[in-house]
């Protein structure tokens, strides 16, 4: 499918609610972002997740390719070559954030020519859209996303 006039550039992730208040995280399109919280304390938490330092840029493991692919082909009514796609996403740097109650790898987010979507990976208390539990998602400018104590809200065109 070729991207029109109104293709979806990117997203920002903006933290408004919870220890990280004020930080962003933008997702360009054919890159996804993995939220979670780091295992590591302190100093030592710096930018990380259990999965990448927070300079990192590589593609996804096959376990995320594996769960991109099924979200892929589940929101695009299973017309898709999803295959191919997810295996071009980039993995932009990891937004971290210090709450307890979001799991390490907690959810991915990615951005793609159909728009910004969410998927949950197996975390323990969920992912919330708007209030609403959400095992997989599509985003819209504006919406409310919780994981654990923590709130993000969703920003079209990349900017704060």
């Amino acid at each position: 499918m070729t991207a029109g006039p109104r293709a979806l550039r990117a997203v920002s992730l903006v933290v408004v609610k919870g220890h990280d208040a004020g930080v962003t995280a933008r997702v360009g399109a054919g890159h996804c972002v993995m939220l979670g919280r780091s295992p590591l304390h302190g100093e030592q938490a710096g930018r990380r997740t259990g999965m990448l330092p927070a300079q990192s840029q590589q593609r996804l493991h096959i376990e995320d390719i594996t769960a991109v692919e099924r979200h892929l082909q589940t929101r695009n009514g299973g017309h898709t070559h999803a295959t191919d796609a997810s295996a071009t996403f980039e993995r932009d740097v990891d937004l971290v954030l210090a709450d307890e109650a979001v799991s390490a790898c907690h959810a991915m987010v990615c951005v793609d020519h159909a728009g910004a979507s969410l998927h949950d990976l197996g975390s323990t208390n969920g992912s919330f859209v708007n209030g609403a539990a959400a095992r997989s998602a599509d985003l819209a400018d504006g919406d409310l996303v919780r994981l654990g104590e923590t709130r993000v809200s969703v920003r079209f065109g990349g900017t704060p």
